[in-house]
């Protein structure tokens, strides 16, 4: 998939935010699509009835992951960082239902994802929707650079990966006590 030319299918947009980098307005988008595994592959997720397949025509499994775009103040793309996940199995990135400051002297960003795996037993009623969800806060530390482009690393050592970290302000309460015992 092309960030510049998304498909409505296979892009998801979530909610983004204004924030100053190091005294410089900036934009963060976190946004969800299918990574490609090779430059050529494609990916034309599969029509279904009833359970979603997560397959695509091309043959393998459509996932999607969780993604964080930096624009600068002329909204250009400065930044792209996808979230890892550490898991043992194929999931789909669903939601960024948070995103919030780690530590604004330190240009500390966290951000909080939800997904499922893509082969577990789907939801049958109203009622199971969601169960199976797993959420995960992850801090990513922005680093401005000198041509204007924003270097994005995510930091796993106090949070772990993957975790079950599902808000900001937990993570927060991790980072610090976290910090404490380093010194």
């Amino acid at each position: 998939m092309s960030r510049t030319k998304p498909t409505e299918r296979g892009f998801n947009q979530y909610l983004g935010f204004k924030m100053q980098l190091d005294g410089l307005q900036h934009y963060l988008e976190p946004v969800g699509f299918m990574t490609k595994s090779r430059p050529d592959e494609v990916c034309t997720p599969s029509d279904f009835k009833g359970q979603p397949t997560y397959r695509c025509d091309e043959g393998q499994r459509h996932t999607v992951d969780c993604h964080i775009l930096i624009f600068n103040d002329k909204f250009e793309e400065v930044g792209y960082h996808r979230i890892v996940v550490k898991e043992p199995y194929q999931f789909y990135c669903n939601a960024v239902p948070a995103v919030g400051v780690g530590d604004s002297a330190n240009n500390l960003v966290l951000a909080t994802i939800q997904y499922f795996p893509i082969d577990r037993k789907h939801a049958s009623t109203v009622a199971e929707v969601g169960q199976g969800w797993n959420r995960m806060t992850v801090a990513l530390r922005l680093k401005r650079q000198a041509d204007g482009h924003v270097l994005i690393e995510q930091e796993d050592d106090c949070l772990g990966n993957p975790n079950r970290i599902d808000t900001v302000p937990d993570a927060k309460r991790l980072l610090r006590k976290c910090a404490a015992q380093r010194k």
